[in-house]
């Protein structure tokens, strides 16, 4: 189920009986011309989702940034990213 399509009252009751919620997470970067910057992060939604379905758990709405290492200026990319310590306090306080 997704938290993201539940009110905000629903969400809190589940919390305090839920022990597993997937947070998927994917980058925002140039896949070249033929795909959208998104293209990681909805894959990872998906796959979260589907995961949801069949184990019957939740998924949080999805971070659309991620460490990305490679090189800005390679194909003039646009990439939008956070750093490994970002990205590890962002999941820890989650």
């Amino acid at each position: 189920m997704l938290l993201e399509e539940m009110s905000w009252d629903i969400v809190e009751e589940i919390l305090g009986t839920v022990k597993t919620i997937i947070l998927p997470y994917g980058s925002c970067e140039a896949h070249g011309f033929h795909a959208p910057l998104l293209t990681d992060t909805k894959i990872a939604f998906e796959i979260a989702r589907k995961a949801a379905e069949e184990l019957n758990i939740f998924v949080a709405p999805v971070i659309p940034y991620a460490l990305y290492l490679y090189s800005i200026t390679v194909w003039r990319q646009c990439s939008f990213n956070m750093d490994q310590w970002k990205q590890r306090n962002c999941i820890y306080w989650c």
